[in-house]
């Protein structure tokens, strides 16, 4: 008894040294400073500023350049308000030493193209800025090269712009606070960490670094969220904004002055010390220049522009312009039609017209013969089929995933709530049906079976009817530390059990060797499967969707093969020490070798196929391919997609319809994401 006791207290403190060891090297890392953590981050938003150049051709000569002035409809407020609400800070917010000279129009916000950011940080001292555009006019790119700016004349340690979008926020998942700093673990994985004890206990050093206004949000997409949602926002923005904290805040006008009026229109509750730029329309002449880029008979539409019609105010604006040159340029566009044709006031009556067709013409061009002549693996049908359901699927899911124009493949197996509604009734019904019909037999129970069939039905509208977001994709299996210490200490204690069990069945002599081996073991295995476990793939980093699915593919299997090997070690020590002492015991000329090593390789096939269908479930909601594989399959037997989807989205990545973020797809603009849900809806 006294040596199991020594053995017991020898391996408490071999896991106690352990886990000071451990506590002491985390000890040390949180209290690095939050400035490190914001230079990293600074880091990460200069490589994303990189991907951002290619994908929207910011330093293209050719692009379109995007200019503003002052917000005229009363959205914000003047200068001169903002500069005295900079002046009632303590200490006084000063003047930047290089603060530009103001232009001679008169509009000090006004510019065009780069100067953003410098007009941020010379003209507007209380660093809070409403940008304001109709849709399609410019605002993702303008973001993107004040983002850029911003990085230029940032100082060590100091703030750091970041573009939040507010469109991806999941109304029922987390709270806006929550959401905005999981999102920035997303671009700093590193930000997951505990930050110093100075800011609590369990502050992680996202958490931190909003609280103390080390970060900047830039909330572009506020326009996206649902009416109620935009309010609760701006009312919570502007209770929570302190002295000298930046912000910038991106929405399209109307979209802005629902939230920012009452009801009643009589009084309007403004973002605290925040000017405003709204964004203007594309001069006629660029107009004209950007599509006389590409072949097209162009003369007459472009002789239009410079009128006062339906055709030059539909095209004043950057999304327009580039959907009506991909229609009608001379390799694409539809036998027999003309960019003249968009000139008909009789066909195109209003702009809403306009852009309808601009927008169904859009996949037609796309999906026709290459410039080499090559036929598309899809015809333009079954692209349209399926391009409109993936849209009305992201709409209907939007209250899961967030209703941006991303559109990720680890997100595609979410179900509308439409059919979680019938799912969840389904289940409930089958499920509780057996419970009544068993009260009805024995009315004794009649009260319990009830009461278990509304628990049920309870349980499964919370689960199928509220669902999470779900786990992204998984890039290889690391140490989780932090789960480690506790499963290793209760599998030693499971495996010195399993020695003294066996010492007590006399299968194993008793001292130190099977204490320990059994103790080992077990540790082992405890702290591989809750601390050996995949990692979630950093999305923000040069991958693609191709690289994130193989990625989680081999995770998934790594996944499995760890918990086969795990189960199949765990049950064979169980069994091990009986056969191996009732080999002295075998009679061979009566039984033989062969019986008993037939009866083990059956057990371990047993255990083998035991582990691997625990692997498996383990592996499928620990990894995101299983999920996107069945969800290939629904949308594929349906005829709404092709089998092969991922293949499907990257062609039409080529094509232009979708771009590249990253590891994800998105819309092109949200606007094309809106116009295709409400097509596919329609012809539901």
């Amino acid at each position: 008894m006294t040596g199991r006791l020594a053995i017991a207290l020898a391996l408490a403190t071999l896991v106690w040294e352990f886990w000071s060891r451990f506590e002491g090297r985390q000890e040390e890392e949180r209290e690095q400073p939050l400035s490190t953590s914001a230079d990293l981050l600074a880091k990460r938003m200069r490589e994303q500023w990189q991907a951002a150049e290619d994908l929207h051709r910011l330093n293209d000569t050719h692009a379109l350049s995007v200019a503003w002035r002052s917000d005229t409809s009363g959205l914000s407020f003047d200068l001169a308000t903002v500069r005295e609400v900079a002046a009632t800070w303590e200490p006084a917010a000063e003047q930047p030493p290089n603060a530009t000279a103001p232009p001679t129009n008169g509009d000090e916000l006004a510019g065009e193209g780069a100067d953003l950011s410098q007009i941020l940080r010379d003209r507007v001292p209380t660093g809070r800025l409403v940008i304001l555009g109709k849709a399609g006019s410019g605002k993702t790119v303008l973001v993107e090269r004040l983002l850029h700016g911003t990085l230029g004349w940032r100082s060590e340690g100091g703030p750091v712009h970041v573009r939040i979008p507010l469109g991806s926020w999941p109304l029922e998942g987390p709270d806006l606070d929550s959401w905005m700093a999981s999102y920035l673990i997303r671009i700093e994985p590193s930000l997951r960490y505990l930050a110093p004890r100075s800011h609590g206990k369990h502050v992680r050093r996202a958490d931190a670094l909003l609280e103390e206004g080390l970060i900047v949000p830039v909330l572009d997409g506020f326009d996206e969220l649902p009416l109620s949602a935009r309010r609760h926002v701006l009312r919570k923005i502007s209770a929570a904004l302190r002295a000298k904290q930046p912000l910038v805040l991106v929405s399209r006008p109307d979209g802005y002055r629902e939230a920012v009026e009452t009801p009643d229109g009589s009084d309007r509750h403004l973002l605290p010390g925040a000017a405003g730029i709204e964004l203007l329309p594309v001069p006629s002449d660029q107009a004209a220049k950007y599509l006389r880029q590409k072949g097209g008979d162009w003369d007459g539409l472009c002789q239009s522009l410079d009128s006062d019609s339906t055709v030059s105010s539909a095209l004043s604006s950057p999304l327009t312009l580039f959907l009506c040159r991909t229609a009608y340029e001379r390799p694409t566009r539809t036998p027999g039609a003309s960019p003249s044709e968009l000139m008909d006031t009789a066909r195109f009556p209003d702009e809403r017209a306009l852009r309808t067709h601009l927008f169904e013409a859009f996949l037609p061009a796309v999906y026709r013969e290459s410039r080499t002549g090559e036929q598309p693996p899809w015809s333009a049908t079954k692209a349209d089929r399926a391009l409109r359901h993936l849209a009305r699927h992201r709409h209907d899911t939007a209250s899961i995933v967030g209703s941006g124009t991303d559109l990720s493949w680890w997100q595609i197996h979410h179900l509308g709530p439409r059919i979680r509604r019938r799912l969840a009734w389904a289940t409930s019904l089958v499920v509780a049906a057996p419970c009544v019909l068993v009260g009805v037999k024995n009315l004794a129970v009649l009260p319990s079976a009830l009461f278990l069939s509304l628990i049920f039905t309870g349980m499964i509208h919370a689960v199928l009817r509220h669902p999470a977001a779900g786990r992204g994709p998984a890039d290889r299996l690391g140490w989780h530390w932090r789960w480690v210490p506790v499963p290793a200490g209760i599998g030693a204690l499971m495996g010195a059990a399993m020695a003294n069990m066996h010492i007590e069945t006399g299968y194993l002599r008793e001292g130190p060797v099977p204490y320990a081996g059994f103790a080992a073991l077990f540790a082992f295995l405890g702290a591989v499967i809750c601390g050996w476990r995949p990692r979630q793939a950093e999305r923000d980093r040069p991958v693609t969707p191709s690289s994130l699915l193989r990625q989680d593919r081999r995770t998934f299997l790594t996944y499995q093969l760890t918990w086969t090997l795990v189960i199949t070690l765990t049950f064979f020590s169980m069994v091990a020490p009986p056969v191996w002492s009732s080999l002295t015991m075998l009679d061979r000329a009566d039984m033989g070798y062969g019986e008993l090593l037939l009866a083990l390789g059956h057990a371990l096939v047993y255990f083998t196929g035991f582990g691997m269908a625990a692997g498996f479930i383990a592996a499928y909601f620990q990894t995101a391919c299983g999920q996107f594989a069945l969800a290939c399959l629904r949308h594929g037997l349906t005829g709404r997609t092709p089998f092969r989807l991922l293949v499907f989205l990257d062609d039409a990545h080529h094509r232009g319809v979708l771009r590249q973020v990253g590891g994800t797809y998105e819309f092109r603009h949200v606007e094309l994401r809106r116009h295709l849900a409400a097509e596919g809806r329609a012809r539901c």
